[in-house]
């Protein structure tokens, strides 16, 4: 029997792949392509996902060759400036998103499993699972024609919106809206003059268009136009977008273009018994808000720990029932962010129709870095997880909260949690208790600040990197206030004291 079998070699699938082997568990991974595609898809990595994947190990090969996006242009016709919005100041380790081919992001995730020892069997289509007490049962066909089956403890969809692992499920559909209007993509070079590393989104009576560029001079747009079927030609392309964008262009080297609607919906829940959901299987959203591909991310991010050690025998059923909580909480907020940009370029849109389109003059900066933040997935917020809490002996200063992103939580390296000791304390063999699931950290070298408490305090940094319990002190009361929240989700196991300067 396997541990966990993923259904879907995309992003979300890949990147759980490897969480699980960061945390000793080899996944079945089975894709129904027989070969990886070689389509653009979903580009933007946000600066809160960069930090997720410096910690996973796969973030050089992306900022070596994506192209680094600092800024996004609001335009009018002829590409008049209406407002522009900076990722500078954002507090992340990286203060610009990622842009890059989806099909080169899964090259790098799959380099990356493989190096921890995972594979993809491809041309392996699923038809089927079936449910059993201690087990589900997973019916499929390979691509010969011969039809097998295997089975799981757990099976995780990552299969996109038509999952088969969510068809069975008690609310098998993705609930929410439809966006009017119809939609084309297409990977591209454009003749535009617009600054290297920034993305342009042109509003105008007829619609919009938005460049996100790429490497070797390409850009992916999005433009509203007619409703069609399999690719849209070259000269409806060009008209479109000089239309939008009321000048000539160049537009050449078409490498993939589709029509497709656009979608503000989510699953029910992301998970029930022993399946689960990952990525476009669980969510659905906006491209204009460039965050499809970064949720899909963040969820194999946070169930990769929690499966993991469910798996090893280390987790409580608990981890994973705050699965579905914690990402019903975080796909809310981030379908929220893409529905308010979308509705903000609509609106532009709308305004350029009635005459009324004028560049902003004094943008508010306080606005414009919380919405930039806000899109950077930095706010993503668990506050409402039984998974956090705190112990208050003493009123903790301002800074995150429990459930909010550590600030330097790149800092932090290797797959487990971290305890971050601030200030001089007695442990009182906390180490010996908690051995390997928890790396006790000396935070001599670290801002308590920026970790929510005083001088002296604890911090559990979950291993997603968000904060996961603190105390206000880092006395003995303080420390049985923690080891009550860790049993609410771990199994006790022994081993030795680690203690972890950070530099």
């Amino acid at each position: 029997m396997e541990d966990v079998i993923i259904v879907g070699a995309g992003p979300s699938g890949l990147f759980l792949g490897i969480e699980l082997a960061r945390q000793g568990v080899k996944a079945r991974i089975l894709e129904q392509a027989s070969q990886h595609h070689g389509q653009a898809r979903g580009t933007a990595l946000q600066p809160g996902t960069l930090e997720m994947l410096s910690r996973a190990g796969v973030l050089e090969p992306v900022l070596a060759r994506a192209i680094h996006v600092h800024s996004v242009n609001v335009c009018g016709p002829g590409l008049v400036s209406l407002a522009r919005t900076q990722l500078a100041g954002i507090d992340a380790a990286y203060e610009f998103e990622c842009c890059e081919p989806q099909s080169l992001t899964e090259e790098v995730l799959f380099e990356r499993l493989q190096q921890l020892g995972g594979e993809v069997e491809l041309g392996i289509h699923v038809t089927a699972l079936e449910d059993h007490p201690d087990h589900v049962c997973v019916h499929f066909v390979r691509a010969d024609g011969e039809t097998d089956s295997a089975r799981a403890r757990y099976v995780v969809g990552a299969g996109g919106s038509h999952s088969v692992v969510r068809s069975a499920m008690t609310a098998p559909h993705l609930e929410g809206e439809t966006y009017a209007g119809h939609y084309l993509v297409a990977d591209l070079r454009a003749e535009l003059a617009v600054p290297p590393g920034e993305s342009t989104v042109v509003v105008s009576p007829e619609g919009f268009a938005l460049f996100a560029p790429l490497p070797e001079g390409r850009f992916l747009i999005f433009v509203n136009g007619p409703e069609g079927s399999g690719s849209p030609s070259h000269e409806l392309l060009v008209s479109l977008l000089e239309q939008r964008v009321g000048l000539p262009l160049q537009i050449h080297d078409v490498r993939w273009s589709s029509y497709f609607r656009m979608h503000k919906r989510m699953a029910v829940k992301m998970g029930e018994g022993r399946r689960w959901l990952v990525g476009d299987a669980g969510h659905a959203s906006s491209p204009l808000g460039g965050q499809g591909l970064n949720t899909a991310l963040l969820d194999a991010a946070d169930l990769g720990w929690k499966l993991g050690l469910v798996v090893r025998g280390q987790g409580r059923p608990s981890l994973l029932e705050s699965y579905v909580l914690e990402r019903h909480l975080s796909s809310q907020q981030v379908l929220d962010i893409s529905d308010g940009i979308h509705q903000s370029v609509m609106g532009l849109v709308e305004a350029s129709r009635e005459g009324v389109l004028e560049p902003v003059a004094e943008p508010d900066a306080e606005i414009d870095l919380a919405a930039s933040r806000h899109r950077a997935m930095l706010t993503i917020d668990y506050g409402e997880s039984p998974l956090v809490g705190e112990w208050c002996s003493r009123p903790f200063p301002p800074g995150p909260t429990p459930g909010q992103r550590y600030p330097d939580r790149i800092r932090l390296q290797g797959p487990g949690h971290h305890l971050l000791v601030f200030g001089s304390a007695s442990l009182h063999g906390f180490g010996e208790r908690w051995g390997s699931l928890v790396e006790v950290v000396d935070a001599a070298g670290l801002d308590p600040a920026r970790a929510g408490v005083g001088p002296e305090g604890l911090v559990l940094v979950r291993p997603d990197g968000y904060i996961g319990y603190r105390t206000g002190s880092n006395g003995e009361e303080d420390l049985r206030a923690l080891e009550a929240h860790l049993r609410t989700y771990l199994e006790l196991k022994e081993a030795s004291l680690v203690v972890e300067p950070v530099p």
